[in-house]
C-alpha cells in the first residue's frame, strides 16, 4: 500500500515537472516495472520440499482442531470482501481524473495528496494491526466502510484541494485499517480446517479480488451514465450497507469460533 501511494506521488511529481510530459512517466514505470523480475530470480529462495522436511514440520504442527462446518461462513466472508474491495476501488483509479477535471487541481498538489496518504500508511498501518489484535478486529474492518462513506461526502461537497485531500487521507486511513485486520480474519477462518488452509484463503481472496476488478468498472459506468452525484451516493449507500454486514458476518464468525 505504501508502494501504492509512493507511485502514485512519483508520478505526479515526474509529470509536474517535466512539462506535463506523459513519456517520462512511461520511462520510469517501465524502468521500475523491470526491478521486481531481478528481485525475484535473484533473492527468492523456495523452501526445501524433501521428506524430512514435511515430517519435521509435522511434529511441529498443533494437534488438529475439529474442523468446522463453515461453507456458508466462508461464502459470507467472501461477500464482505468483495463490498469492502468494490466500494473502496470505486474510486480509486477515478480519483485523478475527478481532482483534475472536476475539483481543478493541478499535478503538483496532487503530489502532496499522494505523499500525506504515503506518510498516513507508515504511520497507522502498525496502529490498525495492534487494535485489530488488542481491541476488535470488528471495530478495525468497520473504519474501512465509514471512511469510504465519508471520502464520498467529501469528494461531492468540497470539490477543491481541501476535500480531495481529506477525501484521499481518509481512503488511505481505511486501506491501513482494513489490511491487517483482514488477513487476520483470513488466518483465523482458515485454520477451521489446517488440512486445506490454502484453498480457504484462496476462496476469501478471491471475493477481494472481484470487489477490486467490478468496483472500478461500476463506479466508471455510474459516473459517465448518470453524473458524479449518483455514483457517489451509490458508493456511500455500499459503504454503510457493508457497515451491518460486517457487524453480521463478524458476529457468525465469533459464534463458529466457540463451538
Amino acid at each position: 500500500m505504501t508502494a501504492g501511494s509512493i507511485g502514485s506521488a512519483i508520478g505526479s511529481a515526474i509529470f509536474a515537472f517535466s512539462a506535463e510530459n506523459f513519456s517520462r512517466v512511461f520511462l520510469v514505470s517501465f524502468a521500475l516495472s523491470v526491478l521486481p523480475l531481478y528481485a525475484v530470480a535473484r533473492y527468492l529462495k523456495e523452501p526445501d520440499r524433501s521428506g524430512a522436511d514435511r515430517l519435521e514440520s509435522f511434529e511441529l504442527e498443533p494437534p488438529p482442531r475439529k474442523p468446522v462446518s463453515n461453507r456458508s461462513m466462508i461464502a459470507s466472508v467472501v461477500v464482505m470482501g468483495f463490498l469492502m474491495a468494490c466500494t473502496a476501488r470505486m474510486m480509486s483509479n477515478l480519483f485523478p481524473v475527478l481532482a483534475i477535471k472536476y475539483a481543478g487541481l493541478r499535478p503538483a498538489q496532487m503530489t502532496v495528496i499522494y505523499t500525506i496518504a504515503v506518510v498516513l500508511l507508515i504511520v497507522s498501518g502498525p496502529v490498525f494491526g495492534w487494535l485489530s489484535d488488542n481491541v476488535s478486529r470488528k471495530l478495525v474492518l468497520m473504519i474501512r466502510s465509514l471512511a469510504n462513506a465519508f471520502s464520498s461526502v467529501m469528494f461531492w461537497a468540497f470539490p477543491n484541494f481541501a476535500g480531495m485531500a481529506a477525501g484521499n487521507i481518509a481512503d488511505s486511513i481505511g486501506k491501513a485499517a482494513f489490511r491487517p485486520a483482514w488477513g487476520a480474519m483470513m488466518a483465523h477462518i482458515s485454520s477451521f480446517d489446517r488440512k486445506r488452509r490454502a484453498q480457504t484463503m484462496s476462496y476469501l481472496s478471491l471475493g477481494e479480488g472481484l470487489g477490486e476488478t467490478v468496483g472500478p468498472l461500476l463506479g466508471g459506468f455510474l459516473w459517465s451514465t448518470w453524473g458524479l452525484a449518483v455514483m457517489l451516493s451509490v458508493r456511500i449507500v455500499l459503504a454503510l450497507l457493508c457497515e451491518v454486514y460486517t457487524i453480521a458476518v463478524s458476529g457468525k464468525i465469533q459464534h463458529e469460533s466457540r463451538r
